[in-house]
């Protein structure tokens, strides 16, 4: 099972990936955003930080999931992360619009390029 691979050395965060996938697929947010964080954390080491579509993936997820939140700082770090990702600036982009339209500015961005995750 994922949970099983994924609590035994997932050092390249795989497993935590497919759960994530799995738990989003259920609608457990909750399990899916742990997952997503864990899968992140896993890609921290790689020389490239993992600049993947499924990183990418990930970090919107988490993103919107903390959008949804109202914890927009946070939601604001994983877009910051995302923006940074080759291919994935329209994504980003779209995202920081969220993000901006529930802080209620239309001004600065909220969002800091390279914040980490």
């Amino acid at each position: 099972s994922f949970e099983r691979a994924s609590s035994s050395n997932d050092q390249e965060g795989i497993a935590t990936l497919q759960l994530a996938k799995l738990y989003k697929e259920k609608r457990d947010d909750v399990k899916a955003a742990e997952c997503y964080q864990q899968h992140l954390n896993a890609q921290r080491g790689r020389p490239d930080h993992g600049d993947t579509k499924e990183t990418a993936d990930a970090l919107e997820f988490l993103a919107r999931h903390h959008l949804q939140q109202r914890q927009l700082e946070i939601a604001s770090k994983f877009c910051s992360r995302l923006l940074e990702i080759p291919g994935e600036e329209e994504r980003g982009k779209s995202l920081e619009r969220e993000i901006r339209a529930m802080q209620g500015t239309s001004g600065t961005s909220p969002i800091r390029r390279r914040a980490g995750y």
